[in-house]
């Protein structure tokens, strides 16, 4: 696989020895294989990573490792070399840039006209004023503020319990929305032990037996038991839980969990999109890579963890079906990716 890496800024890149200075595609890279980047300041401070890829920042740590599973693209972010001006950056909650500028240190810079938006929350501000950034001298992150909406749902569990953020009164039995939720199986019936947890469509969703999650939607969960003396066989397992529709907005929504076991490197891993039922019915067609789908990356890394993915301005009586995708590294360096079932959903 081939790494491109361009250093932005009075910086440079360091792979191993290796000095990066200026826009460089090193190749022979093979699949599974851990590389750390560190992100060098020569007359500049390092700001961020950002990942040409999906487009959007991923880390602000100026040592960043990935696994090799296809070709990266990355760039490192540095300040201006020059000590009269400052770098101004206005982020949203998923890392995506909204607005980015060098202006001199005694100005300030307005924030983006258009508002930034989060599936189940509400924009409530900036983490810096545009005071605050003509009285500060410093380069800056300035990070879209989010409260969440006030929406509860249903987490229904078989063969064990929930522990989370419950409401109250007519809520007291539902959790709220993006809160963390906690399961714990009940003690395993006589020569038997526990296996993972399934959800009310039979797809494995963990082995881990303190699972934890975020509540997106309705969900039902159920600890599934084996005997003994059997073996669990785990593997790496994603799936789209819920999804929703909001024709006032005109968009909708899926959600993806996944599960990566020890055994295994976790690399990529998010939700693909299409419109077209023709892809959709086909396995092979509604994949990567192919024409008229769409990709959603997801910047976590977590081996357990939920990812939304929202489509926008969608029109009246349109279909959008959904697949979640993640890409491994067994235990034989041997790359993999597995597919979710279909979920379609429209307004």
């Amino acid at each position: 696989f081939n790494l491109s890496l361009t250093p932005s800024g009075s910086g440079y890149i360091m792979i191993g020895e290796k000095a990066v200075k200026s826009a460089s595609t090193l190749s022979g890279y093979y699949g599974g294989q851990k590389v750390t980047m560190v992100a060098t300041e020569s007359k500049g401070k390092f700001l961020y990573w950002y990942d040409n890829k999906i487009g959007r920042i991923v880390s602000y740590d100026p040592e960043y490792t990935i696994i090799f599973s296809s070709d990266a693209n990355f760039e490192a972010v540095f300040s201006s070399q020059l000590t009269s001006f400052k770098h101004i950056t206005y982020v949203s909650d998923n890392g995506t840039i909204l607005k980015s500028r060098d202006i001199r240190i005694n100005e300030t810079l307005d924030p983006p006209t258009t508002k930034p938006k989060s599936p189940g929350k509400t924009f409530i501000g900036w983490s810096k004023s545009t005071d605050e950034i003509l009285n500060d001298p410093n380069h800056l992150i300035v990070h879209a503020l989010f409260s969440i909406d006030e929406i509860y749902y249903n987490v229904n569990i078989t063969n064990g319990y929930a522990n989370g953020n419950k409401g109250t009164n007519e809520n007291e039995d539902k959790f709220m929305q993006l809160s963390q939720v906690v399961l714990y199986p009940d003690d395993a019936p006589d020569g038997m032990k526990f296996s993972h947890w399934e959800d009310q469509n039979n797809n494995i969703i963990s082995y881990y037996q303190n699972y934890n999650f975020y509540v997106t939607g309705d969900i039902t969960l159920n600890a599934v038991y084996i005997n003994k003396s059997d073996k669990i066989i785990t593997a790496p397992n994603i799936n789209i839980v819920s999804s929703s529709a909001n024709s006032s907005t005109r968009k909708i929504s899926f959600v993806a969990q996944r599960s990566v076991p020890c055994a295994y490197n976790l690399s990529t891993h998010g939700i693909i999109l299409t419109s077209q039922s023709s892809i959709a019915e086909n396995e092979n067609t509604f994949v990567i890579g192919s024409e008229n789908v769409l990709v959603g990356t997801s910047v976590k890394s977590g081996r357990n963890g939920t990812y939304v993915l929202t489509k926008n301005s969608v029109s009246s009586g349109q279909t959008w079906y959904a697949r979640g995708y993640l890409t491994y590294v067994d235990s034989n360096g041997i790359i993999k990716t597995i597919y979710s079932s279909v979920v379609s959903n429209s307004f």
